[in-house]
Parts: structure tokens; sequence; C-alpha cells
């Protein structure tokens, strides 16, 4: 009997402590550690985006250590075929009866601050009256066939009065809704 309760009290014979075989408990202890390292990968990659995300956006980007990088110049414009050649301006367009020099101003400065090589990429809006390059087509087409074809932002600053006034002539105010508010109430 004090033999029973000598090997009991060793363990030899018994079943390990907690019920599980010490190889088994190894094999346990190593694939947690496996996943904790995949979950730690998943962690750093979804910071990594996080910090891309606040400097791309400059949100909380004190956040980010080390600091965001210096951010790579954007094109004001997208690279263009081939340069086409501009025609010579017409000389002096008339304005369209019924407005007046300075509400071509005031629209002209509305759209593109009075830049007439202005890009807005929400269109692509091109030129100092902001034309879809479409719109500018269908215009010229009509009106002026030589400026067809014709990038808006490479035509002068006369030819770009010409096509505006020539949409005006065909749409009145409304190619320019936000801008012409002001003074077609007036």
């Amino acid at each position: 009997m004090l033999a029973a309760v000598v090997l009991l009290a060793v363990g030899v014979g018994a079943a390990p402590v907690g019920g599980q075989n010490p190889d088994s408990r190894d094999d346990i202890i190593e694939s947690q550690q496996e996943l904790i390292a995949n979950q730690q990968t998943l962690i750093d990659a979804q910071e990594s985006l996080l910090n891309d995300y606040r400097c791309l956006f400059d949100i909380d980007t004190q956040l980010v250590p080390n600091g965001c990088p210096e951010p790579v110049p954007t094109p004001t414009a997208p690279p263009t075929a081939a340069p086409a050649s501009t025609p010579a301006p017409l000389p002096g367009a008339t304005i369209p009866a019924g407005t007046t020099e300075g509400q071509w101003e005031q629209l002209r400065q509305c759209e593109s601050n009075g830049n007439y090589r202005a890009y807005n990429p929400a269109g692509p809006y091109l030129g100092a009256f902001q034309f879809l390059q479409s719109t500018w087509n269908s215009v010229a087409n009509r009106n002026h066939p030589r400026l067809a074809g014709v990038d808006p932002r490479d035509a002068s600053p006369a030819d770009q009065y010409l096509m505006a006034y020539a949409l005006y002539q065909e749409r009145g105010w409304a190619p320019w809704p936000a801008c012409t508010a002001a003074f077609r109430s007036s």
C-alpha cells in the first residue's frame, strides 16, 4: 500500500496534471504563438495603411511615426498626346448682345481664377471657361471648325472667349450655373 501511495505521489503511471500530454501542450503553445505572430502582421499592415491615409488626406499626421514623406507633386493636367498646333486667334470676338465685358470677366475669374490654362480633373474641365473637350469640339464644329480638336487650354485667350460666346449664343448662361447666378439676376 505504501508503494501505491508513493507511486501516485511521484506520478509514475498517473496521468499528467491538467489531463494533457506534455507534447500536446507544446503543440498548442506553438500554434498560439504562430496565431499571435500572424495577427501582429495584420495589425502592422492595418496601421501602415491607416498612416498612408493620414498622410494622403493630411489628417492626424502627428500620429504617423517618423512623419509623412514629402508629397509627390501631382501634375496639374494629364499628359496630352502630341502638342496640337493652335491656330492663330481671330481678331476681336464680339460680345453677345445683352451681356457685358464685366460679366464675362467675372465668369472667367469664377470658373478658373482667370487662368486660360486651367485644368479641373473633376470633369475634366479645361481653359478659362472650363469647357469639356466634347462640348468645345461640338461648339467648334458648328461655329468655328478650325478650333475643333484643339485643347481649350492651348487656344488663345481670344479664341477661348470666342468659343464661350458661341456656347452662350446656343445655351445662354446654363453651362455656367454656379458662376452666373449673381449677375444674371442683376
